[in-house]
């Protein structure tokens, strides 16, 4: 379901259609991080990607981030930035949903 009509705000769509796949690049960076931190590769996709629903898998990837990079400052704060940037990434995915674009349409 589109969520603007073909004539209504093209340039904005696309910009939205860039920030909502690019939630799901987020979501694959932590767990690359993850990999290179525990040297696995098994442990952190199955801890990320086993757990349905987004915030919590969100509340995972920052549990287990901080736990690594609690320690290194420099670390923390890009780490920090991730999550923050995947939360705002999610309110603006749950705006586009089936429900959320009925919304827009009726703005």
């Amino acid at each position: 379901m589109p969520c603007f009509e073909s004539n209504q705000a093209p340039a904005e769509g696309m910009i939205v259609g860039r920030l909502l796949a690019g939630y799901g690049e987020l979501e694959l960076q932590v767990c690359a991080c993850l990999m290179m931190v525990e040297a696995a590769i098994d442990s952190p996709i199955r801890s990320l990607f086993s757990i349905r629903g987004a915030e919590r898998r969100i509340q995972i990837g920052k549990g287990a981030l901080w736990d690594i990079y609690g320690p290194v400052a420099t670390f923390l704060a890009e780490a920090a930035f991730t999550i923050a940037a995947l939360i705002g990434l999610l309110a603006l995915r749950k705006r586009f949903t089936a429900d959320g674009a009925r919304t827009v349409r009726e703005q």
